[in-house]
């Protein structure tokens, strides 16, 4: 009885040293708002700004995705002033983002210049505003998060003009640290040693 309240105070050890680790890898937020890259720097430059400084991978690709100095109408709705990325290509429009390490929660400002501006969470639709008529416009998302971590991120429209996002911010899912991974598989071991001498 007595190595089995101690084998129980030791997995509840384990279980809290495991969570306070875990707790502690919990990546900041990350905001892009492209200020610091020049007008005309592409989807490679992007993707490097936007690696540095999320901590870990980010992909950028699409169809003619570059920055861009202001908007099309700047100031419609007060935003879009400075740098933001922007998709402009004849036919698509489509920025589409692909994190190392998923995300959790998004929230970005959004722009368009015609009908339609559409965002999806690993092929998902998670956001979407239409207009009946053909005006440029844009807004902010508001902060949106996802009931698990997703990986990409595409924004597009109706492929009529252009479209662009900026001021992204994104939260990381949790990543396992080696020291919690090593707390976890030295539970495991104590198990298996417990239950030998048994």
């Amino acid at each position: 009885m007595k190595r089995a309240a101690l084998f129980v105070i030791f997995l509840l050890t384990m279980f809290v040293a495991t969570s306070a680790a875990s707790a502690a890898l919990l990546m900041p937020p990350a905001t892009f708002d492209f200020d610091s890259l020049r007008p005309g720097d592409n989807s490679a430059a992007i993707s490097t700004y936007m690696t540095d400084i999320y901590g870990a991978g980010v992909g950028v690709t699409g169809w003619s995705v570059d920055v861009e100095g202001s908007w099309l109408q700047p100031g419609l709705l007060g935003g879009f002033q400075d740098r933001y990325v922007e998709s402009d290509s004849y036919n698509q429009h489509q920025i589409v983002l692909s994190f190392a390490v998923p995300i959790i929660s998004v929230q970005f400002d959004w722009a368009t210049s015609v009908d339609a501006f559409n965002a999806y969470a690993d092929g998902a639709l998670f956001f979407n505003k239409d207009f009946s008529w053909s005006l440029a416009r844009e807004g902010n998302s508001g902060l949106i998060t996802f009931l698990s971590p997703v990986s990409v991120l595409m924004f597009t429209d109706n492929g009529l003009g252009a479209i662009g996002i900026d001021n992204l911010t994104v939260n990381a899912a949790a990543v396992p640290e080696p020291a919690t991974l090593l707390l976890l598989g030295m539970g495991l071991v104590g198990l298996a040693g417990w239950r030998r001498r048994k």
